[in-house]
């Protein structure tokens, strides 16, 4: 049995695109373990969608850490189609 790394980057405006996302691979795998790390500008928004994603038995272990690097001096984002997460 191999486990699977998965890394995902977003802010609170994908939490439950990101939610469906892992919980769409869990459906899809068999006998293998899933680990997810994340990079999140704000990891309180994700915490009742990381609650239920540990209740899967595929699931190895969840990371989450916080983006928390001044931007400032990449190109602006306003105005344009991504956002600040396209960063992290």
């Amino acid at each position: 049995m191999n486990d699977i790394n998965l890394l995902y980057c977003f802010d609170s405006g994908y939490d439950k695109q990101t939610f469906v996302s892992i919980y769409s691979i869990l459906s899809k795998i068999e006998e293998t373990v899933v680990n997810i790390f994340i990079i999140h500008k704000n990891p309180e928004t994700f915490e009742k969608y990381r609650l239920e994603i540990l209740k899967n038995k595929k699931i190895g272990n969840i990371e989450i850490y916080q983006f928390d690097k001044n931007i400032s001096n990449y190109p602006n984002l306003s105005k344009k189609h991504v956002s600040e997460a396209t960063y992290y």
